[in-house]
């Protein structure tokens, strides 16, 4: 799978397995929006299989009706989330964009019996997706 990234869409991954959620993966947010733009360009974009997220308020509730589509895939671990797809708003303008926020250091300080919840992880996603529902609200508006 890394050779194929690498051949297909010149990006530098490292995939240490497929589902590319191994601790030892790795590809930074700039390739992975570089991936899905060259993907989506050339016909053979990910946009069609992946869910509509929709635009969320600052409790993480979706907001009905919103003019911004957002299609998306998300990855969640202890203290890592990702979120990567296609931005559209009202203008048309389509987008791609790669959110990663991660916290290495605590997750991997969490000791083997706390894995399944770790104390603080919850807080620490919902900090994480508010600031993704935010970067998405700022590029909708900036870029559209």
């Amino acid at each position: 799978m890394t050779a194929w990234a690498k051949a297909a869409f010149g990006v530098s991954a490292q995939f240490a397995d497929h589902s590319g959620l191994g601790g030892a993966s790795r590809i930074s947010a700039a390739d992975m929006a570089r991936l899905l733009s060259k993907a989506h360009r050339e016909g053979r974009g990910l946009k069609p299989i992946l869910r509509d997220v929709g635009m969320k308020d600052d409790a993480g509730k979706v907001i009905k009706g919103h003019p911004v589509k957002v299609m998306a895939k998300s990855g969640t671990l202890n203290f890592v989330s990702a979120l990567a797809g296609h931005i559209t708003p009202p203008g048309g303008r389509e987008m791609v964009f790669a959110i990663f926020t991660g916290d290495p250091a605590r997750r991997d300080a969490v000791p083997v019996a706390q894995r399944e919840n770790p104390p603080g992880v919850e807080g620490w996603l919902k900090r994480s997706r508010r600031l993704q529902g935010q970067l998405i609200s700022r590029w909708s508006t900036l870029y559209a």
